[in-house]
């Protein structure tokens, strides 16, 4: 848009010339009066106080604003795309992190079982080792669906997508 306003910056002084036809007819009781209209137009600018020069300088200006801008939009883009990545790679190592933890409290959970089975562990032990299980269990669910919550804001950050 900007490289329009500095092309017709440019023009300026350069001489333009336009023409219009006009035909029709114009008789009363659908009577046939044609006529023909032609008109011819010529302008150039010589001189304007150089105000000319102030609005190619506006225009070359705003060019170059413009490319900032884009430059800028492109680089926040850019660090939205890095924040995404680094979310997501974070939330996969908490997730992952989960596993020793369930296999943990799955272990204590089958020795706190045989030990009740066998007698010696009441049933407040088997039932606090079963809600370390189905709590670790839970959170090790809950950090993977947030990886996969960071793995769409990677996606929407990156725009790969394609949108039907």
């Amino acid at each position: 848009m900007t490289g329009l306003g500095i092309e017709r910056e440019n023009n300026f002084y350069k001489p333009k010339i336009g023409a219009a036809l006009n035909a029709g007819s114009q008789d009363f009781n659908f009577g046939l009066q044609p006529y023909a209209l032609l008109a011819l137009n010529f302008e150039m600018n010589l001189y304007d106080h150089k105000r000319h020069s102030y609005r190619k300088d506006q225009a070359k200006a705003a060019a170059t604003s413009q490319g900032w801008l884009q430059e800028q939009v492109k680089r926040q883009i850019d660090l939205q795309s890095a924040i995404a990545e680094q979310n997501l790679t974070s939330a996969i190592a908490q997730a992952k992190t989960f596993m020793p933890r369930i296999s943990a409290a799955e272990r204590n959970y089958k020795d706190v079982f045989t030990r009740y089975k066998v007698g010696s562990a009441n049933y407040l032990e088997l039932l606090d080792a079963q809600g370390l299980l189905t709590q670790t269990q839970l959170q090790y669910q809950v950090a993977k669906s947030n990886a996969w919550i960071k793995w769409a804001e990677l996606i929407y950050s990156k725009a790969i997508l394609s949108i039907e």
